[in-house]
């Protein structure tokens, strides 16, 4: 099924306008930005327990910026930080082996990125915002 260029699309197209349906306001200073292309994103992240119980990205940018950031708020809600930490590590290898991962659901929709270098760190703008919110939660 991710398999089918098609599928994929509208995996994209539909998360890129379901993204853009919510009015967003980011109150987080917490913001990645791709150089190459002025893409940018920000990430509130509410934490209670270990539980993640709010994440909201705040973006401007391509369709996959647009879509990994929706994609990402659908699939970590309610999830726990070892759930959120394990999914994070097997995007990366996603995006690194070009290979789908069933436990990333719709992220695999984005497995083909790695063929255009600049797309790339687009999707992962929302990894290291998540990264880095994660690991300070953990350290505080």
């Amino acid at each position: 099924m991710y398999n089918d260029f098609i599928f994929r699309r509208n995996i994209i197209v539909d998360a890129n306008e379901k993204f853009k349906e919510k009015k967003r306001i980011c109150k987080s200073t917490s913001s990645e930005m791709n150089n190459n292309c002025d893409d940018w994103a920000q990430l509130d992240l509410e934490i209670i327990g270990k539980k993640i119980k709010k994440i909201q990205f705040c973006a401007s940018g391509c369709s996959l910026l647009l879509a990994s950031c929706y994609l990402f708020e659908k699939i970590l809600i309610n999830k726990t930080i070892s759930e959120a930490q394990i999914l994070l590590e097997n995007y990366k290898e996603m995006i690194k082996s070009q290979k789908i991962i069933p436990i990333l659901e719709d992220l695999n929709a984005l497995f083909m990125v790695k063929s255009h270098p600049n797309r790339v760190i687009c999707i992962k703008l929302p990894l290291f915002l998540l990264q880095k919110q994660i690991e300070n939660h953990e350290n505080s």
